[in-house]
């Protein structure tokens, strides 16, 4: 949901995800999602009253649990893993791994 926290409404609801969204992120006018649903979405946000979905990844993995976008890339955590898309292409850049348990958060210094 959008919220207006200046006067404590409600703006817009956001439909997609089918299960809980466990993380978001902002950049410039996009929000991306992530959910337990194997998702990650991509909204337009130019307008809190009419909100455009843009994009859906299908990550795969049983949740999605950190999200991080950047001008270039959308990043994805899942367990104990990283994937990296490229923002344009949706293409799979990369599959970080390594990590020995959950990822909670991610952040990107591009």
């Amino acid at each position: 949901r959008l919220w207006d926290v200046n006067i404590g409404t409600e703006l817009n609801k956001l439909d997609h995800h089918s299960g809980t969204v466990y993380s978001l992120k902002f950049c410039g006018t996009t929000l991306v999602t992530g959910s337990q649903d194997n998702t990650i979405v991509l909204w337009d946000m130019r307008s809190p009253t009419d909100i455009q979905l843009k994009r859906v990844i299908l990550d795969g993995s049983l949740y999605v649990w950190a999200v991080e976008l950047d001008h270039n890339y959308i990043y994805g955590a899942d367990r104990d893993d990283i994937m990296v898309w490229d923002l344009f292409t949706l293409g799979l850049t990369h599959t970080l791994r390594g990590h020995r348990d959950h990822i909670n958060c991610l952040h990107s210094r591009g």
